[in-house]
């Protein structure tokens, strides 16, 4: 039998997310990327944030669409992905 956490890497097996976790109600998902380390989506608050890998620097987009959000995690390249579909679209600050 699977523990909760293989379940859900089983999940995510082939694609660019490494790891993912439930914070609340947001999700973490640690990816694979040269430029982020996590992203969070709480789909409550259609907030997301993101964590660079190099600066440790963390930004909430507010009112991101969770096709949005899914196009990031699931993209193959997720650093170009958040360039092209997050930034400069949503309001953020810098936590």
């Amino acid at each position: 039998m699977l523990t909760f956490k293989e379940y859900v890497a089983s999940l995510f097996r082939g694609t660019r997310i490494t790891s993912i976790s439930d914070v609340g109600s947001r999700d973490t998902v640690q990816v694979s990327s040269t430029c982020l380390r996590e992203v969070r989506y709480d789909l409550n608050t259609r907030t997301l944030g993101v964590t660079f890998r190099e600066s440790g620097a963390t930004y909430n987009y507010f009112g991101v669409a969770e096709s949005d959000y899914e196009a990031v995690v699931d993209a193959l390249s997720v650093g170009g992905e958040y360039n092209n579909t997050i930034k400069g679209t949503y309001p953020y600050s810098r936590t």
